[in-house]
C-alpha cells in the first residue's frame, strides 16, 4: 500500500497540449549504449529521410555526450536546408525544456530512456528512431511496450511524409506521484 508503480521514468517535464508549432520538429540523439547497436550512418539516414519527406518543417537536432564525435560532422555534410544542428556542448540552459514545450513533433533515439519519457510527458507527438537491439534487455522491452501501447510511433512503421500523431493517452507520472503521496500522508 506504500508503493506506487509508475509508468517509466518520473521527470520534471510539465505537459503542454496547446500552442505547439506544427512547422517545427526536434531530433534528440543519444549514442553508444548497452541496449542497442549504435549506427551513425543509419541514424543519419533516418534523419535525412524525415527532413526530406517533410520540407515544410524546420527541424532542430541535438546530440548527447554518448553520441560519437563523427556524428554531427557527417550529418552537417548533407547540408539539409531545413535542419539546424546544435551540439549538446552549445545548448543553453533550458534548451531541451523549450524544445519539449514548443515543438510540433519529436523524434528520439530509443536508447535515451529518460528522454523518451520526457518527450511523452511533454504532450508532443513522439516517434522513436530505429536501432537494432543488442539483446532483450529491460530497456528494449520497455521501448517495445511503449510502441505496442501507442505512446510513441516507430520509424520503421510510420509514413514519414505524415506528421507524427499526438497520443490520446496522457502521461504525467510526477504529478500522479505527488498526488498519491499527498493522499497517502493524509
Amino acid at each position: 500500500r506504500n508503493v506506487l508503480p509508475t509508468t517509466g521514468v518520473m521527470n520534471p517535464v510539465v505537459p503542454r497540449y496547446e500552442g505547439r508549432d506544427e512547422h517545427t520538429g526536434t531530433f534528440l540523439i543519444g549514442g553508444v549504449n548497452d541496449h542497442y547497436q549504435w549506427d551513425d550512418a543509419w541514424i543519419i539516414e533516418q534523419v535525412a529521410r524525415i527532413c526530406r519527406a517533410q520540407p515544410q518543417v524546420q527541424w532542430t537536432l541535438t546530440d548527447s555526450r554518448r553520441s560519437p564525435d563523427a556524428f554531427l560532422p557527417a550529418l552537417k555534410a548533407l547540408a539539409l536546408p531545413n535542419l539546424t544542428l546544435i551540439s549538446y556542448r552549445d545548448t543553453q540552459r533550458g534548451f531541451i525544456k523549450q524544445q519539449l514545450d514548443t515543438t510540433g513533433q519529436l523524434w528520439v533515439t530509443r536508447d535515451s530512456v529518460s528522454m523518451v519519457y520526457e518527450c511523452i510527458t511533454s504532450g508532443a507527438a513522439t516517434g522513436l528512431l530505429d536501432l537494432k537491439p543488442l539483446r532483450q534487455s529491460r530497456v528494449v522491452k520497455d521501448m517495445d511496450k511503449l510502441l505496442q501501447q501507442g505512446w510513441v510511433q516507430d520509424y520503421a512503421q510510420w509514413d514519414i511524409q505524415q506528421p507524427l500523431p499526438v497520443t490520446e493517452t496522457k502521461l504525467w507520472e510526477a504529478d500522479r506521484g505527488a498526488r498519491w503521496l499527498l493522499d497517502f500522508l493524509r
